[in-house]
């Protein structure tokens, strides 16, 4: 793994990307702000989080540049498609770091066609999408060669309870299913030189449903982060990259 980055990447879903968190009514923010995980790792916003100054991709590499890559509700399909990985090119052999954020919307997708389904095409989808998981991982180690990796875990806005916010229904999403998904992830990133685990949804726990209005997600859309949720995203792979810069230099 490279100490020294020339440009940040941040192909994925909405977890990554400036939408939501900006606007956030809890937040002095506007629309056009960049306050997304992505931008915040890439650059902090100084005034909304006073605690990070100095402590940004563009401090510590004052020469990288940032590539967005991430959209909202993107799969993993949608990271192997040509057009996507035509965006790449010309990141081909520079020293990358690549924060990835895909799995959330695929098993969303997977739940809701169980409902038709049933339990066991869910089971089986969830077992496709590990794969599809690391078959992604692989190609972007393809196509960016010199790259380090952060595998980011998807969150889990239920708190383990299966219930999202603001449902009546009392139907459960089947959460251990989310675990299967984020121990391949941990275990895609240990088997790997070039990768970086960030447990964004160790992290999250107990920020979700169980604290109602104070929630780290979008109030409107609990599914997706809110000002606070993008910060610390943006936090956990500060602490996870220079925790592994740390390691390497100790070595």
């Amino acid at each position: 793994m490279t100490n020294d980055f020339s440009c940040y990447l941040s192909p994925g879903d909405s977890m990554s990307i400036d939408y939501y968190p900006a606007q956030d009514s809890r937040v002095a923010s506007d629309e056009r702000q960049k306050i997304g995980a992505a931008s915040l790792f890439f650059r902090n916003d100084s005034e909304l989080w006073p605690e990070f100054d100095g402590r940004d991709l563009n401090s510590m590499f004052p020469k990288i540049y940032f590539s967005e890559h991430a959209n909202d509700g993107e799969t993993t399909h949608g990271l192997l498609e040509p057009s996507f990985l035509e965006q790449l090119a010309p990141f081909r052999t520079s020293r990358n770091l690549v924060s990835l954020t895909i799995g959330g919307n695929d098993l969303l997708q997977a739940i809701w066609r169980s409902a038709v389904a049933g339990e066991t095409s869910l089971a089986n989808e969830v077992n496709t999408i590990i794969e599809r998981y690391v078959h992604v991982v692989e190609t972007l180690e393809k196509h960016l060669v010199n790259s380090t990796f952060l595998l980011t875990t998807v969150y889990d806005p239920t708190d383990g309870t299966g219930i999202m916010p603001g449902d009546t229904t009392g139907q459960k999403l089947p959460v251990e299913l989310l675990a299967k998904f984020n121990n391949s992830v941990e275990q895609c990133a240990l088997q790997r030189g070039n990768a970086i685990f960030c447990d964004v949804h160790k992290d999250f726990l107990g920020h979700g449903m169980s604290v109602g209005q104070d929630m780290w997600y979008f109030l409107p859309s609990p599914i997706e982060p809110g000002a606070r949720a993008a910060s610390e995203i943006r936090r956990i792979w500060l602490d996870s990259l220079n925790e592994a810069l740390d390691k390497q230099l100790n070595l």
